[in-house]
């Protein structure tokens, strides 16, 4: 009987590990810690194939990294602890994400997520990589307590400050989260304030 119950343990340890690290959570958990790390050689074997199709590469992710996030590193005071969170349809994918302490006591959630592109788990890694640049940077600067108001603000002031260096890097725009198209500057600009209602 008591070996009965130790299998059924290990069973189950077994396959809450076998859950726990499929390739989405995997990719979503190496992903975030990449990410925090600055180690964007590591993010780019997750990059999508339609990132590729519109020449984001290596060389300009790395370039976007040190130049225009990399210096907002000042504003982390600290990090909590990573959590991967499954989405309701496991294929849909995984989101990994470490709460971020800034410096002028707000908190933010760095989030990178995956999903499947062509059987493998992917990641928009220029969209991420941006996006928690100018979260770090911006996130918290207003009086508006509302986290996704705030992250709509912060990302709308990073596009409106970094247009110009991106479009000089041959980066004319970002790949739309909802159907991985490209959208230009102008675009996204405009999305934004009207998501703000603007």
């Amino acid at each position: 009987m008591l070996m009965v119950g130790l299998l059924l343990i290990f069973g189950a340890v077994a396959a809450f590990v076998l859950i726990a690290r499929t390739p989405l959570r995997r990719t979503a958990d190496e992903s975030v810690e990449a990410l925090w790390r600055g180690d964007t050689q590591l993010l780019v074997p997750y990059e999508t194939t339609q990132e590729k199709a519109v020449g984001v590469d290596e060389a300009k992710i790395a370039k976007v990294f040190s130049e225009l996030v990399q210096p907002g590193f000042k504003w982390i005071k600290s990090r909590g602890s990573m959590t991967v969170v499954d989405d309701p349809n496991p294929e849909s994918g995984s989101t990994g994400q470490i709460p971020i302490n800034l410096t002028n006591g707000r908190t933010f959630s760095m989030k990178v997520h995956t999903y499947l592109d062509s059987g493998e788990p992917k990641v928009s890694v220029l969209a991420t990589v941006l996006t928690y640049g100018w979260e770090v940077r911006y996130y918290g600067t207003t009086k508006n307590s509302d986290a996704k108001t705030d992250e709509a603000r912060a990302i709308l002031a990073g596009v409106q400050a970094d247009r110009s260096k991106l479009e000089a890097m041959g980066l004319p725009g970002m790949l739309s989260a909802t159907d991985q198209k490209l959208r230009s500057w102008d675009e996204v600009e405009v999305a934004l304030k009207k998501r703000l209602g603007q």
